[in-house]
């Protein structure tokens, strides 16, 4: 069991640089795109203000987070499928939705595949 803890935990960590990262990144672009008051108009540049700061930082939090659900979602799937149920630890805060999503899928994906001894 603990050397589950710690594969899961690097599947977390290679998984948040290669693919939520990226993802995160592009839906926080879409996001600014079809946010005017949070992005410069006409060329012509914004105060960069405190509160202009925070609302970024709030924006791609979420973005972050619904990336991290969805690559870590899939990804526990996948694996659960295989007979691999996982079970990590995160160190941020705001990759423990991940986490959720990860151990949650691969122990569905565990008993949809018929995997025995998993519940």
């Amino acid at each position: 069991m603990g050397a589950n803890i710690i594969v899961c935990t690097l599947i977390m960590w290679g998984l948040t640089a290669v693919a939520v990262m990226p993802l995160a990144r592009l839906l926080f672009k879409n996001a600014l795109v079809g946010n005017s008051e949070l992005v410069t108009e006409g060329g012509s540049q914004l105060a960069v203000t405190d509160e202009l700061i925070t609302e970024h930082s709030k924006l791609y939090t979420v973005k972050f987070i619904q990336a991290d659900v969805i690559v870590m979602g899939i990804a526990g799937f996948v694996a659960g499928l295989a007979g691999f149920p996982l079970i990590g630890f995160a160190w941020k805060a705001k990759a423990w939705p991940g986490l959720i999503a990860l151990i949650a899928a691969s122990f569905i994906g565990c008993r949809l595949a018929g995997h025995p001894g998993i519940f």
